[in-house]
């Protein structure tokens, strides 16, 4: 999953607008294609998506802080308690010969 991710955010850095709308157009069926590629050159313009599969220990803290002051946690289970990074390390490395994600 985690090298599947990695691969897709690759892509989504570097595809077109048009092409990453009409791969993902069919999950939003009321929507044109043009107003996709165009949310999507806009994501891509305020960096909403990175092309790291990691998640940061300062994302984190932002997502645990938004989520408690808005009562959908009541509790934080810390970075250590939800993110394996040594998994996601092992996932990225490259195996039988295949090149580094």
């Amino acid at each position: 999953m985690i090298r599947g991710l990695a691969r897709t955010l690759a892509w989504f850095d570097e595809a077109a607008p048009v092409a990453i709308a009409a791969t993902i157009a069919p999950f939003f069926p009321d929507l044109p294609a043009d107003l996709i590629a165009r949310c999507v050159a806009r994501y891509r313009a305020l960096r909403l998506w990175t092309r790291d599969p990691r998640f940061p220990p300062e994302a984190l803290t932002r997502l645990e802080t938004a989520m408690l002051s808005a009562g959908a946690i009541r509790r934080s289970p810390g970075y250590a308690g939800l993110v394996a990074e040594e998994l996601t390390e092992r996932a990225l490395q490259p195996t039988d010969g295949a090149a580094a994600l």
